[in-house]
Formats: structure tokens, sequence, C-alpha cells
């Protein structure tokens, strides 16, 4: 009887180290991916930001800021992406957004999640002075090891 116990407790420990590499191994993966796409992105655009679910930016992004032309003491971390928009494309940026990450967030057999879609439209930002910056803007997508989704956002200026 102490072997049986003794062998179903190893079998236990086994399975959970399983699940624990498991978990570790995608959370790698996912990191990977998430600079894979950042690093694109800087590559093709004049600034790249993550927003949250929220739409807020999660960090300050220094180019971003200097295309608007602020300065570096205007942090734009937490500031609503969609407010350095023109007033009248908000919404339609934020309802595509929403219809894009409902579109292109899927699950594949083996459980992994990921975004399907990047998209790419025109728009109208707002620099410090009020002036409009034509921009194209680049955007995906995708959820975290912890399921949460974020969006990440390329910003290039277009020359009109």
């Amino acid at each position: 009887v102490a072997t049986l116990a003794v062998v179903c407790l190893a079998a236990v420990v086994d399975w959970y180290l399983v699940q624990f590499a498991r978990v570790m191994l995608d959370s790698k993966v996912s990191a990977q991916n998430e600079a894979v796409v950042e690093r694109l992105l800087t590559g093709m655009c004049d600034a790249v930001v993550r927003l949250r679910s929220n739409f807020a930016i999660e960090r300050h992004s220094p180019q971003l800021a200097a295309l608007l032309l602020r300065g570096p003491q205007n942090s734009l971390e937490g500031v609503q992406f969609q407010d350095l928009l023109q007033e009248d494309e908000r919404t339609t940026f934020c309802q595509r957004l929403n219809d894009s990450a409902k579109a292109s967030i899927s699950e594949d057999t083996d459980g992994t999640t990921h975004a399907n879609i990047s998209c790419s439209i025109p728009g109208n930002m707002r620099d410090s002075s009020g002036s409009r910056v034509p921009v194209q803007l680049v955007y995906t997508s995708v959820q975290d090891v912890n399921e949460e989704l974020f969006h990440v956002v390329g910003i290039r200026e277009d020359s009109v």
C-alpha cells in the first residue's frame, strides 16, 4: 500500500511539473512573439505603442511624443490613444480596433491563443499645437499569457 501511494504521489508530482514547464514555455514564446511584433513595427513605423484593452497607452513613447511635438516632460503613459486622434476619427478607430480584436483572437487546437489579423488604416493625429498630422495606423490585437487583451499600434507619418 505504501509503495502504491509513493507511485501515485510521484505521478501527480510529475504531472504538475510537466504542466508547469508547459506554462513557462508558453509564457516565453508569447513574450518572444510580442517582442518580434514590436521590433517589426518599430522598423516600419515612426512610433509603436502598446495599448491596454481600454485603449490607454501602456508606457511612454518618446517617438510618438516627438512626432506630436510634445516635450520630453509630457509623458503619454496612461493617455487614451483615441484622444490623440482628430475628434471625428476617435469613435471609428475604437470600433475598428474592437471589431478587429473580436475577429482576430482565436485558439489553436493546442490551446495557444493568438491574433490572426493585422489592419492598417489612414488617420489624423493632433500635435501639441492642435495641427493635423496625417498618419497610417498599423495595429493588431494580442492576448498575453494572462489572457488579457492588448493592442499594438504602429504609427507612420504620411507625407500628404
